[in-house]
């Protein structure tokens, strides 16, 4: 995709991507490096601009808007992701943590394999009394490193990295 493009015009093409068969084997037998869990309306521009960026710095990343073509059993598309990623990254609005049922489930099915949760929070962190009451953040342990980013991020995306730079921890 164009790096380019807002994060508006991407998710209006991710919506409309359809990869080859032999694409989708190869992710299904691989698996992805990172899920984006997100809820639309409070995170959908993040999540498919920091989705680009992954891919650009060379992961391969599940977005539900890029992964299912027409027919796809999306329940069962993501659960296959969910089982076959190293790492969930969790757009964490507070719509996302407190209303998305699909959220929650993303997160009770990931971290039923004790992989990694990467929260991304805007703004302030979630209090100690959130985590004891909310569902979704009960299921993530303390000890989880979180990305606190700006609120006024959730419309444009994330930072960029210099040019280069790759995740460190692979």
């Amino acid at each position: 995709m164009n790096s380019d493009a807002s994060p508006s015009e991407s998710a209006s093409r991710v919506g409309n991507h359809r990869e080859s068969w032999s694409r989708r084997i190869a992710r299904w037998y691989w698996g992805y490096d990172f899920f984006v869990s997100y809820n639309w309306a409070s995170g959908g521009l993040y999540a498919v601009s920091l989705a680009e960026r992954l891919r650009d710095l060379g992961y391969e990343c599940f977005l539900d808007r890029a992964e299912f073509a027409a027919g796809d059993d999306w329940k069962q598309e993501g659960h296959n992701a969910l089982r076959n990623t190293q790492r969930l990254v969790i757009i964490a609005t507070r719509e996302a943590i407190q209303n998305s049922r699909a959220v929650q489930l993303e997160v009770e099915i990931f971290t039923s394999r004790s992989h990694r949760v990467i929260p991304i929070v805007f703004d302030a962190r979630f209090s100690p009394e959130e985590r004891r009451q909310l569902p979704t953040l009960q299921r993530i342990p303390e000890s989880t490193i979180e990305i606190i980013e700006q609120s006024s991020r959730i419309r444009v995306g994330p930072p960029r990295a210099a040019s280069g730079d790759r995740l460190r921890d692979r």
